[in-house]
């Protein structure tokens, strides 16, 4: 039977047991193709990325009853990739 559990970095993972786990890659991506795929397709470029990482942190600043690990940029980035940095979209 699967488990979560959480590695030495307390990032969580699935054990499905026989030394078979599930989990997500932290790693930044660092070659010019994929990075440049970034920045076309998900304005992913270091002022972008800075931006919204201040208006997201803005946002959630008002939000008195959430508590989130705002100084954590790799966090809030899960957040702000998938909705192409848009800070208000990543906080909706």
């Amino acid at each position: 039977m699967a488990s979560l559990k959480f590695d030495d970095n307390n990032v969580p993972y699935l054990d499905l047991g026989d030394g078979y786990r599930i989990a997500l890659e932290g790693d930044e991506y660092t070659d010019a193709k994929a990075k440049e795929k970034a920045a076309r397709e998900l304005r992913e470029t270091p002022d972008v990325v800075e931006q919204s990482l201040q208006e997201l942190r803005s946002l959630l600043q008002e939000e008195k009853t959430l508590y989130v690990p705002m100084d954590n940029d790799a966090f809030m980035i899960k957040f702000l990739r998938p909705c192409k940095y848009y800070a208000q979209s990543a906080f909706e």
